[in-house]
This record gives C-alpha cells, sequence and structure tokens, in this order.
C-alpha cells in the first residue's frame, strides 16, 4: 500500500513486539518462530520477519504485514485495524464523520460509554463500593479494572445512552438492553443492581459486561452473575476476562493461571499474581487454549483441597491434556477460591501458585491418601482412580512414565498397568477433538527447486548474477515464478534489498514472493554458503528439464520407428545426441 499515513505507521510500529502481544516467539536465524495464532498445531510454523516487517504461516499460508495480522487476531475491517494502529503509532487520522462510523466502531462506542457509566454510579453508591472494600479491594484495583455499579433501575442506563444519540438497536445488539415482549417500542436494561466487571478484547478495548448481584443483606431469585450474550465484538468461545491486562505476565512468567470468577482474577492480580485469566458466560473453550497456548506452554488451575466443585475445572484441564499443555494446580485450603485466600493472606495464594504441583502428581498424592495399596481391592480402586488421568496425556514419554511409576507403588509389572490402561481406551475409544489438517498433493521436484531458486533471488542479492545467461524458460517454467522474474530482471535490481526487491513484484504476486522468501530463510538458516546452495538448485532444475526434454524425445523417436519415418527419425536422434550431451556437461 503507497498511503503515506499507512507507511508512517509501519514505520513507528515494529512488528515483532507487536506480535509478541499475541503470540509467544522465539528466535529462529533473522526471523522469530512461534505457534500459529490462526490454526491449531504443536510444532511451530508461523514466522515473522523483521528484516520486511512481515509475517507468514506455512501451516495455513496466511500472511501479510502489521495490519492483516490485527485484522485477522481481532476479526476486523481495515478501518478498525488502522484506527487502532494509528492510535498506538501515535499518528493523527483525519477526523470522520460520526454518521459513517461502522457499525463495529459503534458497539465499541456504546461499551465504552456504559463502561463510563456504571463506574460513575458506583461512585455515587457509597453501599457498593463499601462492599468492594470489605471483599479486599484496594482503590487501585477498582478503578485499573474499571468496576462500577448498574443501578437497580429497569432503564437508568437506556435513559443515558439515547441522551448520548444511541439508537434503540444498538442498545439491544450490544447485549447491554432487552426489548420489550409485552410493549411495542419498550426497552429495558439488561444489567440492574449488579456490581459490573467490564471484559476487553486483547487491546483493551472494551467488549462486553459481567454482572454480579449486590444482594444487601437479602435473599433474591436473581441469578449471582449476569453476562453479556455474543455480539458482534463479542465471543464468548474466545474472549477471556483480564487477558489483555495479563497476556505480557503470562509471556514472560510462562504460564496462565486460569481461576472461575470475576473477583478471584482481581484479586489474584492485586496480590501480584497478574498472569491470571477467567472465563465469563461458558466453560473454558479449545479456541481459549488455542489463545493462551501461543504465549506459554504451561496452564495452572486453582483446586480446592478437598474434591467439591472441581467437575469443571478437571473439564478444562482435560481439554489442555489435547493440546500438550503443561498442567499444574494450585492447591487452596478447603472451601476457600483464590479471592478468599488473598483476603485473608494473599501469600498463602501466592505461594500456592509458585509451588504448583503437575496435575498427575497431584492426582497421585490424592490416591495414595484414598486408597489402601496393600491389599488387591485396594491396588484395583487406586488404579481405576488413576488411569483415566494417565490415558489423557498426550506426550508417549510422559504416558510411559506414569506407567512405571504407577507399576513400581502397585508392585506389578509395567505390563500390567498398559494392559489395563488400553483396556480403558478402548472402553473409552474417544476421538480426539483435533486432527491434523491434509498438506495437499506434494509438489514435483522442479516446482519446489524453482520457488527456492526464486526466493534466493529475492533474498541474496549475492546470488542474482548466478541467474544470469540461464535461459529463463528452463529456469521457470511454472507460473508465476517466469512473471515474476521478468518483473525482477534488470541491472538495477542485482543491488536491491530484499524489501526493495519485494516491492517491484506486482501486487498480486507479492504474498506469493514474500512465502517464498520465508521459505528459504527457513531453509537456509544454517548453510555457510547460501549462494553455493542456489547454484547447485539451478543445475538441478535445468538437469531436471533436460531430463524431461529427454523422455519426450524417446517417445517421439519411438513413433517415428514405428511409422518408418526416417527423416524424422534422424532429426529426432541428432537433436536426443545434442541434448544427452548438455546434460552430461550439467
Amino acid at each position: 500500500m503507497s498511503d503515506p499515513v499507512i507507511q508512517e505507521i509501519k514505520s513507528r510500529l515494529d512488528i515483532v513486539p507487536f506480535v509478541q502481544q499475541y503470540v509467544r516467539l522465539a528466535k529462529a536465524g533473522v526471523n522469530w518462530k512461534g505457534l500459529c495464532p490462526f490454526h491449531s498445531e504443536k510444532t511451530p510454523s508461523f514466522i515473522v520477519s523483521p528484516t520486511r516487517q512481515t509475517w507468514h504461516c506455512f501451516g495455513c499460508s496466511r500472511g501479510g504485514d502489521i495490519f492483516k495480522f490485527l485484522m485477522e487476531t481481532e476479526n476486523l475491517e481495515f478501518r478498525d485495524a488502522l484506527k487502532q494502529l494509528a492510535e498506538r503509532a501515535g499518528v493523527e487520522l483525519k477526523r470522520e464523520d460520526p454518521r459513517l462510523r461502522t457499525e463495529r466502531e459503534r458497539m465499541y462506542a456504546i461499551s465504552e460509554v456504559a463502561a463510563g457509566f456504571f463506574q460513575l454510579q458506583l461512585a455515587k453508591n457509597p453501599a457498593v463500593f463499601d462492599y468492594l472494600k470489605r471483599r479486599g479491594l484496594t482503590d487501585e484495583t477498582i478503578t485499573g479494572f474499571r468496576i462500577g455499579y448498574a443501578p437497580d433501575s429497569w432503564d437508568s442506563l437506556w435513559n443515558f445512552l439515547r441522551a448520548k444519540e444511541f439508537s434503540a438497536d444498538e442498545f439491544v445488539a450490544s447485549g447491554l438492553g432487552i426489548r420489550s415482549e409485552k410493549r411495542a417500542d419498550s426497552y429495558y436494561d439488561r444489567f440492574r443492581n449488579r456490581v459490573m466487571f467490564p471484559i476487553a478484547d486483547a487491546s483493551g478495548k472494551i467488549i462486553a459486561f459481567s454482572g454480579r448481584i449486590f444482594e444487601r443483606g437479602k435473599k433474591t431469585d436473581e441469578p449471582k452473575y449476569v453476562n453479556s450474550p455474543q455480539t458482534m465484538i463479542y465471543d464468548k468461545s474466545r474472549a477471556l476476562f483480564a487477558f489483555d491486562k495479563a497476556k505480557d505476565a503470562i509471556r514472560k512468567k510462562n504460564r496462565v493461571v486460569v481461576v472461575e470468577g470475576q473477583m478471584d482474577v482481581v484479586m489474584s492480580h492485586q496480590a501480584g499474581v497478574t498472569e491470571t485469566v477467567a472465563v465469563s458466560g461458558t466453560a473454558l473453550t479449545a479456541r481459549h487454549l488455542e489463545q493462551l497456548r501461543r504465549l506459554t506452554d504451561t496452564l495452572v488451575a486453582s483446586f480446592d483441597a478437598d474434591e467439591a466443585g472441581e467437575t469443571a475445572t478437571k473439564r478444562s484441564l482435560d481439554l489442555a491434556a489435547e493440546l500438550d499443555l503443561n498442567r499444574k494446580v494450585a492447591v487452596i485450603p478447603k472451601g476457600k477460591d483464590p479471592a478468599d485466600a488473598v483476603l485473608e493472606n494473599p501469600e498463602v495464594w501466592v505461594k500456592a501458585v509458585d509451588e504448583s504441583v503437575s496435575i498427575m502428581d497431584f492426582f497421585l498424592g490424592r490416591a495414595i491418601k484414598k486408597y489402601s495399596l496393600k491389599t488387591p481391592e485396594g491396588k484395583k480402586d487406586f488404579s481405576r482412580y488413576l488411569l483415566p488421568e494417565v490415558s489423557k496425556i498426550g506426550n508417549q514419554i510422559e504416558k510411559a512414565h506414569w506407567v512405571s511409576k504407577m507399576a513400581e507403588l502397585l508392585g506389578v509389572k509395567e505390563d500390567a498397568v498398559w494392559a489395563e490402561l488400553k483396556r480403558y481406551e478402548r472402553v473409552i475409544d474417544q476421538p480426539s477433538s483435533f486432527s491434523v489438517e491434509s498438506q495437499g498433493a506434494p509438489k514435483l521436484k522442479t516446482h519446489k527447486l524453482e520457488e527456492r531458486i526464486l526466493g534466493g533471488y529475492l533474498l541474496y542479492p549475492e546470488a542474482r548474477e548466478l541467474l544470469v545467461g540461464h535461459d529463463r524458460l528452463l529456469l521457470f517454467a511454472i507460473s508465476p515464478h517466469g512473471e515474476i522474474f521478468e518483473a525482477l530482471a534488470g541491472a538495477a535490481a542485482l543491488a536491491d534489498d530484499v524489501t526493495a526487491m519485494l516491492a517491484r513484484v506486482p501486487e498480486e504476486w507479492r504474498d506469493y514472493a514474500d512465502r517464498l522468501i520465508f521459505e528459504v530463510e527457513a531453509l537456509f538458516q544454517d548453510v555457510k554458503d547460501a549462494r553455493a546452495e542456489i547454484a547447485a538448485c539451478i543445475r538441478e532444475v535445468e538437469r531436471e528439464r533436460v531430463k524431461e526434454r529427454l523422455i519426450v524425445l524417446a517417445e517421439s523417436i519411438s513413433e517415428a520407428e514405428k511409422a518408418s519415418d526416417l527423416a524424422r527419425l534422424q532429426t529426432l536422434l541428432q537433436e536426443f545426441k545434442q541434448v544427452a550431451e548438455i546434460l552430461s556437461k550439467i
């Protein structure tokens, strides 16, 4: 794109630290590598180039610049991505007419205004503020998490938003309002008499709310929590409460602490465990875990000291096992949740997280306490308790370790434990929720060679002269390789850096050319002499093309012999001899 504003934004923002807000990256030669945020994978195939300020995934073939990354990650239109990146870069955009703002922007706007309204109402209601203080929240935490209060009124928010020129359709579409079924053209607030926790996207923009009932010491039939429904900007299967505040700590500490409620998250952050998040209105999903796995390989869940109320947490940990995450347990005193533990003594919660144990160590310790290993019945119950947990382990080496450990404790051979494990797995026989997508038919050898030559030509200035004097049709017979090479050909191109070269590639082939550069970088990153490798590719593709010509000539010679066409046969034999000599010299 040639827009000066877009180029100015790109010049001020480095793509590597920007992407690192979403993906845990590791240095890989001149580039950075991590797990792709756009498809499920166990081996990193997502590459970010600081030189070209672009990214590409070899698993799903997506790629682009910093704008494309934000658009794909946050499901944004270009206008929305432009606005976000301009704000981050400190680039002023020409002010738009509010009437031209997109529907998505209006959803963000109404959510932001509602958050401000709830904060204002909290300041006007000392009883609610005192309740939060009794729960242990500091002024700084209340302000930082933008906690508010929805008044005990049917339409106070709706009246406020209407005065701000938001429409009834926007009120309902945002999830903040509900259309009355009894009275036409009547609307009422979804959240009433509730402590309000705003839910933000990864960039910190408010997208939804979770409201906890303010009981005032009396019983109520209202549900304890009310959450925003699915909207244009809020997908509960992806959004995590406090992810925007936790993502940097998750990446730096290489762990994420997952708890059940907003108050648990807020108090955990207040205690210094800032890598804590929670879901809202749904169980932890595969999409949540995929998002977290890009930043860390370790998930910590809190367990009560007894076994009550663990079902939802166990399901989350089981799902995490399918993604091969390291699963740990932070054990807190009986009858406590993280918020209670922090209120009583913040060090109790901090210590529980820091001393969290692997989930298998946790279940093993519990099984040893529950069952006697001195009787056949106790051993059977012990194995029945542990084998379902062992079966969920995806890594075979880790699984073998726990089979060996069980055999040692039970005083039996490992074969017996393996047999029981396989019997259990046959009974369950549940297919994995994740599958590896087919990568498609393999490419021809010459296709791969052409890609390497063209990628090398773009990437390495010192290798470009290698193509001088070679037959373009022989080197690049597959479209659009020849067309791209023609666009780049010329003496001026020999000294250009890779960014300048890429800019000369026609727009419709630029993403493809960028992918070829990524592939060559990855392929040759440990090679001392890339020039020699590219020269070898040139020789090999020419040999393959000459061989193809010899095969065609051999078939034509056979046809000429059958037809007794001596003149044609003589010509073909002569050409075959010449082509064979060329092959011997390559």
